[in-house]
């Protein structure tokens, strides 16, 4: 029973024998060898340093929407207590994160979490982060992480003598820490025997001119039918509406005669209740294409994609009676919660965007030897080590890596480009996995540095055991070195790292008014991204991605031309964006210290709203009481809003709010 992994049998014996607490202890969530872990809160770090509770899943069971790559600290619902020394636990990141696209910090926990600071109960807490470009939802009770219990009673303590049984558990519980530690577990840093090469004929930044020339004709006329926009019912299904884009064309040589109605897998964007309102796909061209709805009916009530239908896309045309004339059309076919005939407001929004550009950095392989090479990329510093022939590791802090996610590589020899035969991503810490890694060190090469003799299990473990407990940790430890590992021939001449420049280009938004409104389509339209779309694919030449962009210069903004889209805060309850009375009226409260000692007082309140909807720089002007001076900030950063616009474009905007409390 002592010094071993710990079974979903042991574990019962441990809570039934009063070793281990876990509250709420829920039988369904033991696997052979874990226990599940589920978030309960959300927690928010401010600026100043403070951590703001912005979401509890006991109170408001709808889901929180993580915005892409937003950091938030999320708190565990089961409370977790050990009353022995000897019982150690190690949190592993659930497996539906990898999907999902989140990193999660986790460390491990003993017998001091739990009795620190004269506390009965500590919560556990992880750092999450959404690593993709769109939004999740966070789900009450979603699964965060596992806890895996080892037990080391019987090895730790004083005079005692093991049996072979005893000695064959410790083992192997000693075993599975080291799978752990050097990532072995997992498979992720496994060498490869074969090296399978893809050569390369053309680079990712080539791929789009490439693959598409035949959209040298058929780009322009979707550019041209970004003029005539509308909305329109959908004569096959009521709950169906048709976004469609239309042009006629003079071509007498064409023969064109397109019908083509494609389903679409889609990535929602979700309000902050779980209802979908759009999507971010590459679409017509495979233009990355962004599509929010914003329609109401009869009552007023929001109206939402529908959860359970598909949306297809819509291509066609045809030539007119008079022959020398085409009908072109391209659309979208949404499903909605309401029909067509209930829509009475509101309007759709589409944008287009220009394809991907890529910063990219070529390293010299042959500077490879048994340390680390430090590689300076723009403002980020990572090191690339190499782990045996076929393959090398990129690491680096978890701020750089979280930049470094979308990156990839090639590699050079003989005049050609070649992509890896495999890679892998690594989210977990990775300071012991770089010193570690399977075919570095072996498991009696891990004992020895545990100083761990397997001839002598009572007494080392004894001393393992004791240096483990004496490690501080409060169960938040934040992860150290992150990367990735890619299996390479290296016997190549250079490594050619690249990725996705993060800056949007848009070439054109379209605001299609719902058809209650009477309003007609409104095109924005970036003439010279067309032009240079455009010339790309006649010239089948890459852009040039070497060369630094120049930054746009910012028009001087005039606040009270129609032009000016003012920022505005989003309704938790609906969903939209609101006037700043409503939402404050419902997000506001005095704090209860203040209500019992009848403290008044009015203040101005300055906020600056970012291109990305996030507030910052809050300023409290007029010396209210500390109590409300808090309460005012603490709502503000808690907040989710709407950017500003100047004609069109996303701009730093500075609201400011006079704030009563009676």
């Amino acid at each position: 029973m002592f010094g071993n992994l710990v079974t979903n049998k042991q574990l019962n014996d441990l809570i039934r024998y009063k070793v281990v607490e876990i509250t709420p202890f829920r039988p369904e969530n033991m696997s052979l060898a874990h226990y599940t872990l589920h978030v309960s809160k959300v927690y928010r770090k401010l600026p100043n340093g403070q951590i703001n509770l912005v979401h509890d899943f006991n109170v408001e069971k709808k889901a929180y929407i993580m915005a892409p790559n937003e950091y938030i600290i999320v708190e565990i619902e089961e409370q977790v207590k050990f009353f022995e020394e000897s019982i150690v636990g190690h949190f592993v990141p659930a497996s539906n994160l990898i999907e999902a696209g989140l990193g999660v910090t986790a460390g491990k926990i003993d017998k001091k979490y739990g009795s620190m600071g004269g506390k009965d109960v500590e919560m556990i807490r992880f750092g999450l982060k959404n690593l993709t470009e769109y939004n999740f939802s966070l789900t009450a009770n979603y699964r965060i992480a596992h806890l895996i219990l080892f037990d080391f009673r019987g090895v730790a303590l004083e005079k005692v003598e093991l049996t072979e049984e005893e000695k064959k558990k410790t083992m192997e519980g000693l075993e599975a820490l080291y799978l752990l530690e050097t990532g072995a577990a997992f498979g992720e840093l496994d060498s490869l025997t074969e090296n399978q090469e893809f050569k390369q004929e053309r680079l990712p930044w080539e791929e789009w001119a490439g693959k598409f020339k035949y959209a040298k004709e058929g780009l322009p006329v979707l550019l041209r039918c970004f003029n005539k926009a509308f909305i329109e019912p959908n004569k096959d299904s009521p709950i169906f509406c048709n976004l469609m884009l239309r042009g006629k064309f003079e071509d007498l040589s064409s023969n064109f005669d397109i019908r083509k109605k494609s389903e679409l897998w889609m990535f929602h964007h979700q309000d902050e209740n779980g209802n979908f309102t759009g999507f971010h796909k590459n679409l017509f061209f495979d233009l990355e294409t962004d599509l929010q709805i914003h329609l109401t009916d009869k009552q007023g009530k929001p109206i939402y994609i529908h959860p359970d239908e598909n949306l297809y896309l819509l291509e066609g045309g045809y030539k007119a009676q008079n022959k020398d004339t085409l009908n072109i059309w391209y659309g979208l076919q949404i499903p909605l919660t309401a029909p067509y005939q209930e829509i009475a407001g509101g309007h759709i929004s589409l944008s287009f965007y220009m394809p991907e550009k890529y910063d990219r950095i070529t390293v010299p392989i042959k500077e490879f030897g048994n340390k680390p090479v430090q590689v300076t990329w723009g403002s980020m510093t990572f090191s690339i080590e190499k782990v045996d022939s076929n393959g090398f590791i990129i690491s680096t802090d978890a701020e750089n890596i979280d930049k470094l996610r979308r990156m990839d590589c090639l590699y050079h020899r003989d005049g050609n480009w070649y992509e890896p035969s495999s890679k892998t991503a690594t989210t977990g810490d990775l300071d012991k996995i770089l010193r570690n890694s399977i075919g570095k060190i072996s498991f009696e090469e891990w004992l020895k540095r545990k100083n761990i003799d397997p001839n002598k299990l009572e007494e080392t473990m004894k001393h393992y055991m004791e240096d483990e407990v004496s490690e501080g940790n409060d169960g938040t430890n934040i992860a150290g070195v992150m990367g990735k590992h890619y299996t390479v021939a290296l016997q190549g001449d250079s490594l050619l790292l690249y990725m996705p420049d993060e800056k949007k280009r848009k070439i054109a938004e379209i605001t299609v008014f719902a058809p209650s409104e009477g309003k007609a389509s409104r095109l924005l339209i970036n003439h010279e991204r067309c032009s240079e779309l455009i010339e790309w694919l006649c010239s089948e030449k890459s852009p040039d991605n070497t060369k630094q962009t120049e930054p746009e210069e910012m028009e001087e903004v005039d606040y009270f031309s129609p032009d000016l889209q003012p920022a505005k805060p989003i309704n938790p309850q609906t969903g939209m964006p609101d006037d700043w009375n409503m939402v404050l009226e419902r997000l506001l409260r005095k704090p209860e210290e203040a209500v019992e000692q009848e403290i008044t007082g009015r203040m101005t309140a300055e906020i600056t709203i970012g291109t990305d909807g996030v507030a910052s720089n809050v300023k409290i002007y007029g010396d209210p009481h500390p109590l409300l001076k808090k309460a005012v900030c603490d709502c503000l950063y808690g907040i989710k809003y709407v950017p500003a616009k100047w004609k069109g474009k996303a701009i730093p905007f500075v609201a400011t709010l006079p704030v009563i409390f009676n």
